[in-house]
């Protein structure tokens, strides 16, 4: 309305650049490439993906017209509504109500992310590990409220993290690091000890994941359980 477009541009960049560049579409990567064609994850990527663009492309609407409407035009964005200047922003205060629990414990997930991944580059530069993915990573925090997110969404950490496996650290190791991690989302912050080594198991060649289940399957004795999921759903 006062047509300082310079504010929305700098906060679409930076949410494209360190939003989705940086973060979300590093974790999705391995989704997008190694999930079976219609399994939930990739599907569920999938959506995602539309929504962000459906929104962009609104959003961007007014500063880059013709473009956004090359966009409309090429994709099936919104049926029934030919150009995108005749489509409606949506209520973000209605996203906000319904997904506010959810979006703060990510937020907690991606701090936790934030002090890992300096960790994770340190043990590349010592040649302990090629890339995160020969990583398994193991974690303490001290930290209630932390414990609950992170046991909650355990099975997810290792495509976060961009690891081979994630587990809980109990008791104390000769080669733990510890660091002070910021917690905005908790109003808090908390000592987390972690150790980063080898991950166990064997190299996936269709997703570089480890596995202590690859080399089991006779037929496909170099995949990992989920890349042997995928390859049977064809």
């Amino acid at each position: 309305e006062r047509f300082q477009f310079h504010q929305i541009y700098r906060e679409i960049h930076d949410f494209c650049i360190v939003d989705l560049s940086s973060y979300y579409f590093d974790v999705l990567k391995d989704t997008l490439y190694t999930a079976g064609k219609d399994a939930f994850l990739r599907r569920s990527a999938q959506t995602a993906l539309f929504h962000i663009l459906k929104s962009l492309t609104k959003i961007l609407s007014p500063i880059l017209p013709f473009t956004t409407e090359e966009v409309w035009k090429s994709f099936s964005v919104e049926a029934g509504v030919a150009s995108v200047h005749e489509s409606r922003w949506e209520d973000p205060e209605r996203h906000a109500r319904e997904d506010a629990a959810s979006y703060d414990e990510w937020e907690h997930i991606r701090e936790v992310r934030d002090a890992v991944l300096p960790f994770l580059e340190k043990k590349r530069e010592e040649k302990v590990i090629g890339s995160s993915l020969d990583s398994k990573i193991l974690l303490r925090i001290e930290h209630d409220r932390s414990k609950q997110i992170l046991n909650k969404h355990l099975k997810e950490l290792p495509r976060v993290l961009i690891a081979s496996q994630v587990e809980w650290l109990n008791g104390k190791r000769d080669n733990m690091a510890s660091v002070e991690v910021e917690m905005p989302s908790l109003t808090a912050r908390a000592r987390m000890d972690l150790v980063i080594e080898k991950a166990e198991g064997k190299k996936c060649i269709r997703c570089w994941n480890y596995s202590k289940k690859v080399g089991m399957h006779v037929e496909h004795e170099h995949l990992c359980e989920k890349c042997l999921e995928a390859v049977q759903a064809r």
